[in-house]
């Protein structure tokens, strides 16, 4: 039915580097920068893609962690009609390049989407959402994860696709997109700071449709 995003990065300002956006349709996480080919990867669509840099972002607390998150907040408001049927899906799809690595299953890619009737109104409201575990689930209308490995051979695009059933009561979609670098788990302790190296995120597309009959 409709197109709700389309991101190659080639327009609009790059990714804030600041944690969740605070407001919808815009770009925020960990650190991040907006690049044309290299490392011998070409952009998956246009001249830009985006390269994962860090696990962590401005103003965080504990700069600590090996999980690398992108989020947008889409405002469905205004897709009522859509919604009113109780048979929308929204499906993400987006494609992860990385250069070679050496341990296979080193890396996963993540798609999340969590369906929501209200967002927070401050700062610690969102504080709370996003850093009390298992927050964000449980006050969600419905949610979807999917993750992918990244093949260590590199040079090839990977698309990860994830689809959720909206409820009627949705009102805004929370889009995550991770990138993991799982030899960096400490089971008894905190990780380190991670750094990403030739790991890049292009042509984030996201879709709202109808459930076919049989679905």
């Amino acid at each position: 039915i409709l197109t709700l995003i389309h991101e190659s990065f080639e327009f609009g300002p790059p990714p804030a580097v600041t944690g969740v956006p605070f407001q919808p349709e815009i770009w925020s996480g960990d650190f991040s920068e907006v690049v044309a080919e290299q490392n011998q990867v070409s952009p998956k669509h246009g001249k830009q893609m985006l390269k994962f840099l860090r696990a962590d972002h401005e103003g965080k607390e504990d700069p600590v962690g090996y999980v690398g998150d992108l989020y947008r907040i889409i405002d469905l408001q205004g897709h009522e009609s859509v919604l009113a049927n109780d048979d929308a899906l929204v499906s993400v799809e987006a494609a992860f390049g990385s250069i070679p690595f050496n341990e296979p299953d080193r890396f996963i890619c993540g798609i999340g989407m969590y369906a929501m009737s209200t967002l927070p109104s401050g700062t610690e409201g969102w504080k709370q959402l996003m850093e009390i575990e298992n927050r964000l689930r449980e006050e969600s209308l419905a949610n979807a994860h999917r993750w992918i490995s990244l093949s260590p051979s590199g040079g090839q695009w990977q698309t990860g696709r994830a689809e959720l059933r909206l409820p009627v009561e949705s009102r805004y979609l929370i889009v995550v997109i991770h990138l993991s670098d799982r030899s960096a788990i400490q089971p008894n302790g905190e990780p380190p700071a991670v750094e990403f190296t030739g790991k890049f995120l292009d042509d984030v597309r996201v879709e709202l449709s109808r459930r076919s009959s049989d679905f």
